[in-house]
């Protein structure tokens, strides 16, 4: 597999020197006025980059090397430390993978420290060592594994807080027995143009089902990263199945949990809501239901990451 590889480095960090070594035994250095440097490995490229904002020579390098490789992966290692003129390194990553950036859309980026036992840190000097861009893909997998759980789990955690809200409101119209004061409190929180009760459904659905970021979109990357056998394919698959029957991508025409959030955005639509037969009770077992989905399918994708893989498949 074909490999580009970026890797920036501040000399003076390095306390041990180890890393400082291996370069110099290949003959390459960076530092002020000598900003990045190549290296030519079996299966791929190696960039190394002094600790600064990447500039546009940088950037131009990087994207003739990605032109020369034609790299089926992308990796990016940014240093933890602030560099010399406050740039952090997640505005350094997100200058190159960001929108416009050389390396934009790769998700196997990652940020190391200069220390002994830090695995990148280690792989870099393993690799450097002996001759192969791959050795250091467990590293990244086992990263990648990490961010994809998290990403997950934040967004299901936004998808409850976003559906809690409404849920809590609609139990609180029916226990008061639409209540003329409560319902009017109802019409102020979710009155708008466009309603605030349906636009919550509709950014539910966003984190769901968008192509740059959601559920689905984290979910895909697992796949490709842990290439699941045919009976994991089909559990997934079917736990995807049950969240788009509760939550499609698109609506055709509208349900009846719209038609409830609706209902909240109006005198007129609390009115023909309150003689609905517990519409509280519909929508809490439609939001339990998506809930238990989405945990059904983070179980089946991200909760089983296996611990180690030898998967070397990315996403560039």
């Amino acid at each position: 597999m074909r490999t580009l590889m970026v890797v920036f480095h501040d000399p003076d960090d390095d306390r041990t020197g180890n890393l400082n070594q291996c370069l110099e035994n290949k003959k390459v250095s960076v530092g002020p006025g000598n900003e990045v440097a190549c290296l030519k490995f079996p299966d791929g490229c190696l960039i190394i980059c002094y600790d600064q904002e990447p500039s546009e020579h940088v950037q131009q390098v990087i994207a003739a090397k990605i032109k020369e490789y034609q790299p089926e992966r992308k990796l990016l290692l940014v240093h933890k430390s602030t560099w010399k003129n406050n740039i952090d390194a997640a505005r350094a990553q997100h200058a190159l993978t960001g929108s416009g950036g050389v390396l934009e859309g790769a998700r196997s980026a990652q940020q190391y420290s200069h220390e002994v036992g830090n695995p990148f840190y280690d792989g870099l000097i393993n690799i450097l060592s002996h001759s192969h861009l791959a050795d250091l893909f467990p590293a990244f997998d086992e990263a990648e594994k990490k961010n994809l759980r998290q990403e997950f789990s934040h967004l299901k955690h936004d998808v409850g807080r976003t559906l809690c809200s409404l849920d809590i409101d609609l139990q609180g119209l029916v226990a008061s027995n639409f209540d003329s004061g409560y319902k009017r409190e109802i019409v102020e929180t979710y009155q708008g143009a466009p309603g605030k009760a349906t636009s919550a459904l509709e950014r539910v659905r966003e984190l769901v089902h968008d192509k740059s970021f959601s559920i689905r979109s984290v979910a895909l990357e697992v796949i490709k990263l842990i290439n699941p056998d045919p009976t994991q394919k089909q559990q997934i698959g079917q736990a995807w199945d049950t969240v788009v029957t509760l939550l499609p991508a698109t609506e055709s025409k509208p349900t009846e949990i719209y038609w409830i959030l609706q209902s909240l955005e109006s005198e007129e639509g609390l009115n023909q809501l309150e003689k609905q037969q517990t519409p509280d009770k519909i929508f809490h077992e439609w939001f339990s239901s998506l809930d238990e989905a989405l945990n059904v399918l983070r179980d089946l994708t991200t909760a089983k990451i296996p611990a180690n893989t030898n998967q070397t498949t990315g996403t560039t």
